[in-house]
C-alpha cells in the first residue's frame, strides 16, 4: 500500500534499510546506530586509553632515565679528560718556566729581574687564556640538548616558530 504522497519506487526503497536514501516518514536520513555503545564499553575503552597514555609516559621516563644516565657518563668522562689536559698543560708550562728561568740565569740576570720577567710572561699568558675562555664560553651552551628533551615531550620553546 502507498499513500497519496509515496510512489510504489519510493515505498519500496522505504522498506530496503541497505538504501543510501533517507528512510524516515520526514524524508530526513535515518540517524540511528546499528550499535550504540554501552557503559561497559565506553569505559573499557577510557582505560584502554589511560593504560596506552600511561605506557607512553612509562616509556618517555625510560628515556629520559637513559639520557640522564648517558650525560653523567659523558661528564664523568669529559672531568677526567680535562682534568688530565689541565695536569699536562700545568706540567708543560712548569717547564716552560723553568727553561725561561735557567736562561735567564744563565744571562747573568739577576734573580728578582728574573722572577718579574717569568711573573709577567705568566700573567699575560692568564689574561689570554682568560680571554679565550671568555670568549668560548658563549658558544658552550646545553640549549640544542634541551630543546630535543622539550620536543619529544611535545613543548615547543617560546622563541620557535
Amino acid at each position: 500500500m502507498t499513500s497519496a504522497h509515496e510512489t510504489p519506487e519510493t515505498a519500496s526503497l522505504k522498506d530496503d534499510k541497505s538504501s543510501t536514501r533517507p528512510a524516515s516518514d520526514s524524508g530526513r536520513a535515518d540517524t540511528s546506530y546499528e550499535h550504540e555503545p554501552s557503559i561497559e564499553e565506553v569505559v573499557e575503552s577510557a582505560k584502554f586509553a589511560f593504560g596506552q597514555k600511561q605506557s607512553e609516559i612509562a616509556s618517555l621516563s625510560e628515556w629520559v632515565g637513559a639520557e640522564v644516565k648517558l650525560a653523567q657518563k659523558s661528564l664523568i668522562i669529559m672531568s677526567l679528560a680535562t682534568l688530565g689536559a689541565f695536569v699536562f698543560a700545568c706540567f708543560c708550562w712548569l717547564v716552560i718556566n723553568l727553561a725561561i728561568t735557567t736562561g735567564l740565569h744563565k744571562a747573568g740576570l739577576h734573580f728578582g729581574v728574573i722572577a718579574l720577567i717569568t711573573f709577567a710572561l705568566n700573567l699575560a699568558a692568564a689574561f689570554g687564556a682568560f680571554i679565550v675562555a671568555r670568549s668560548a664560553y658563549r658558544h658552550v651552551t646545553l640549549m640544542p640538548a634541551l630543546r630535543a628533551v622539550l620536543a619529544q615531550v611535545g613543548i615547543k620553546a617560546h622563541n620557535e616558530d
